[in-house]
């Protein structure tokens, strides 16, 4: 047995890739997200829950090119992996942020109610093989290659509250491009927001705001003087 899985293109309805996953069996959930895609099974031949990636790739961008419509395209190159994911799921989804710029993470509610997070690194079909050393120079932000997926590279955004009978999770973007805003719906409601790669655009709680106030009054205070005696050089020099 096994599972076909496709990926469409919305605006022409061809089929740009398909691939094969062997051994997969129900239930399986699938999330979507701008050029990739994941796909948790059940694995009958290993016995054991696991996650399939794919990701879409242009094999070559020109960026001095004219515009192309989406029409026109040709089909692009897809990259896949699995992993090992020892964990059965009841809802999956993704992070969302307001330009796409922060790296997406999956939102993984688990059979226990727990909501999750998992970095799209752990599943990228691009983590270097540990004896590819020229795969391992190019892609140096993303950890080796490792078919199990361990639970701590699991962040709990639920900390230790459940979702009894989690069914779906959404997620929409906030003003703050580092953070996301997840609301997992069961029997009961669970809101929250998640910063997949950190809050880079805040200011931590523990910042010094009074060293930047005196920094900022200083460097006010120095051009100020800084001008006055200017003023003052170029008077006495014009009456000399």
């Amino acid at each position: 047995g096994g599972a076909h899985l496709y990926a469409v293109d919305a605006l022409t309805g061809e089929v740009v890739h398909h691939s094969w996953v062997e051994g997969a069996m129900q239930p399986m959930r699938v999330v979507a997200r701008e050029h990739w895609l994941a796909l948790h099974f059940w694995s009958a031949p290993a016995h054991q829950w696991a996650v399939a990636s794919v990701a879409l790739y242009r094999s070559a961008l020109d960026w001095s090119a004219a515009p192309v419509a989406s029409r026109n395209l040709s089909l692009p190159h897809a990259l896949s992996a699995s992993f090992v994911l020892p964990a059965p799921l009841a809802a999956i989804s993704s992070t969302v942020t307001l330009r796409g710029i922060t790296p997406p993470a999956l939102l993984l509610g688990l059979s226990s109610g727990q909501l999750a997070m998992l970095r799209f690194a752990w599943i990228d079909p691009l983590r270097p093989h540990p004896e590819s050393d020229e795969q391992r120079a190019v892609e140096r932000t993303l950890p080796p290659y490792d078919p199990v997926i361990s639970r701590d590279a699991l962040v709990y955004s639920s900390y230790h509250k459940q979702v009894e009978r989690l069914q779906w999770i959404e997620s929409a973007p906030s003003e703050l491009e580092s953070t996301s805003l997840v609301l997992a719906v069961g029997l009961d409601l669970f809101y929250t927001r998640v910063a997949p790669a950190g809050t880079f655009d805040l200011l931590s709680s523990e910042f010094n705001f009074v060293a930047l106030v005196l920094s900022a009054g200083g460097i006010v205070s120095a051009t100020a003087l800084m001008f006055f005696l200017s003023r003052r050089a170029a008077l006495h020099r014009a009456w000399a």
